[in-house]
């Protein structure tokens, strides 16, 4: 069972997530709340709910307090994966959000099955990212100038390239024609090389330090 959490300010969108995650066997509501300073989020805290995942709805204006928030509520629930959902355009603060440690974004503008896709990502360990936020991504990517810290193989940059795509284990497997084990090891060596735990930090660190292989693909 994974628990869900949501902080989301639109009543009616919030609600029809509540109802819609309702609908799985697999995904148990914790709460659901309009926003972080909410009395339903210090229920929760003080009543030790487990929170899984936690859906942050962003609105436009919201995308600035995210830094605060996301400290905030990483502090109340240790351990919660972050999928946000929100109408950002813009590489530079969608990579932000990767920064901090969001496994996950959705754009606002699509279905909610989309939603339910990234949930089923994110609670398998992997990134989440729709397909615009991936295209904003490989935009930032490109226009990134300073060349990655260190030496890579060719085997790794392809590894890379494919990650920041947000390609499944089992689709980079399939695509360089080995178990997923051995796209494990590797990608084990680079979460080292670049100091970071996971494959949505390793897209966010690439991010921020810019990535010739990865520009090569583009």
């Amino acid at each position: 069972m994974t628990h869900v959490a949501i902080i989301e300010p639109g009543y009616y969108t919030r609600t029809a997530y509540v109802e819609y995650l309702n609908s799985f066997r697999d995904f148990h509501i914790s709460f659901a709340a309009p926003a972080v300073d909410d009395a339903t989020v210090d229920a929760a805290f003080s009543a030790g709910l487990p929170v899984d995942i936690l859906i942050y709805g962003l609105s436009d204006a919201d995308d600035w307090a995210f830094v605060v928030h996301h400290r905030r509520m990483s502090q109340k629930f240790p351990g919660a994966r972050f999928v946000v959902v929100s109408n950002c355009n813009a590489p530079d603060q969608l990579a932000g959000m990767l920064r901090l440690g969001v496994h996950g974004h959705v754009m606002r503008s699509h279905r909610m099955n989309n939603l339910m896709v990234a949930l089923e990502e994110v609670r398998q360990g992997a990134a989440a990212l729709c397909g615009q936020s991936v295209l904003l991504l490989r935009r930032y990517f490109c226009e990134a100038q300073q060349p990655l810290p260190g030496q890579f193989t060719a085997r790794e940059a392809e590894l890379i390239s494919l990650v920041c795509s947000g390609a499944s284990i089992q689709h980079i497997a399939e695509t360089l024609v080995v178990s997923t084990t051995t796209v494990n090891y590797h990608l084990q060596k680079l979460y080292k090389k670049f100091k970071v735990c996971s494959r949505a930090e390793l897209m966010a660190a690439v991010g921020r330090q810019g990535s010739n292989a990865v520009a090569m693909a583009c």
